[in-house]
Formats: structure tokens, sequence, C-alpha cells
């Protein structure tokens, strides 16, 4: 089942990452960014009145902490896109977005296992070998900043959900992608971006 997640997962960000380039190129990074904000918080609430959750404030606030994150993240991302190569940005996010999560459960007492302390390992080290050998790469500098940047938001506002209760099912989903749509909707508006 995990691995059928797993590609499923892979599948969906794929496809989202085409849509979300093109979209970008059209229509400008914070359109596209609204629009998948919203589509994804439109998603999780429906999860709610599906999935049994419980309304816990604490994580309701840690949802939309976690939204600010996932607000940077989308935009730097779909920003980096448009300013250097996907196979500079990519690898580089997705990274960061698992590593930043990993190292604060292992700081906050989670033991880690041996296969999941290698998969940090081989992520790290073909990070560093897709950035070294990909010197080809347009714009391989601006794609490390703009990555780091979204990895970052991505990896924090993932970080930030680690204590979330498991009955509070899919409310902290709900408040992050609320969250992440409203900032980046205003950033929209105060730029008079379409």
């Amino acid at each position: 089942m995990g691995a059928l997640l797993g590609a499923l997962s892979a599948v969906s960000v794929g496809i989202s990452e085409m849509f979300g380039r093109r979209g970008s190129q059209a229509m400008g990074v914070l359109t596209v960014g609204v629009v998948s904000q919203a589509v994804a918080a439109l998603t999780a609430l429906a999860l709610v009145m599906v999935l049994p959750s419980e309304l816990s404030w604490p994580d309701l606030g840690r949802g939309a902490i976690s939204g600010v994150g996932f607000a940077v993240g989308m935009v730097t991302y779909l920003g980096g896109l448009l300013r250097s190569s996907s196979t500079v940005i990519s690898p580089t996010v997705a990274t960061l977005t698992v590593v930043i999560p990993f190292g604060v459960a292992v700081i906050g007492g989670e033991q880690a296992s041996t296969l999941a302390v290698t998969g940090v390992g081989v992520a790290i080290i073909g990070l560093v070998l897709i950035t070294v050998s990909g010197r080809a790469a347009v714009g391989i500098r601006k794609g490390l900043i703009w990555g780091a940047t979204s990895g970052l938001g991505y990896g924090i506002g993932l970080a930030v959900l680690i204590d979330t209760s498991t009955s509070s099912g899919s409310w902290p989903a709900a408040s992050q992608r609320f969250v992440a749509c409203i900032l980046t909707a205003m950033l929209a508006a105060g730029r008079r971006s379409p």
C-alpha cells in the first residue's frame, strides 16, 4: 500500500509541476499559486467532512503556521521554475522538504531507523551530485537560491505539523491550505497580479 501511495504521490507531483510551470508562464506565478492553494484548501475541507476529524484549536494553529511555509514554498518554487532549471530546483526542494522534518523529529526524540537515515543520506548526496554536475543547467545559482527558499518553506511547514494529533484528521491541512491561499492572494493583490 505504501508503494502504491508513493507512486500516486509521485505522479500527482509530476502532473502538478507540469501544469504549474505552464500556467505560471501563461498566467503568472501568483495566479497559479492562488488557484492551486484554493483547490488544495477545498479538497482538505472536503476531507474533513469524510474522514474522522476532531476540531482542535492547537492543531488548527499549527496548520495555520504551516500555511505560511507552504505559501512561501509554492510561490518560490513556481518562481524558481521560471528562472532556472527544474533539474536544480526540484531536487533541492524535495531534499529540504524531507530532511527538515526528519531532522526536527530526530532532534525531538524520535527514533530513526537505519533505512530512514540511509535515505536521508542518499538524498543529500544526490542533491550535491546533481548541483555539482549540473554546471550546464540554466541559472544554477538562482535555482539553488529559489529552490532552497522553497524547500525551507515546505520543510518548516511540514515540521510544524509533527506534533498534531491524529484525531484532528484533516483540520490542520485545511487551515494550512486556507492560510497559504489567503497569503498568496494578498501578495497577488499587493502586486496587482491578475
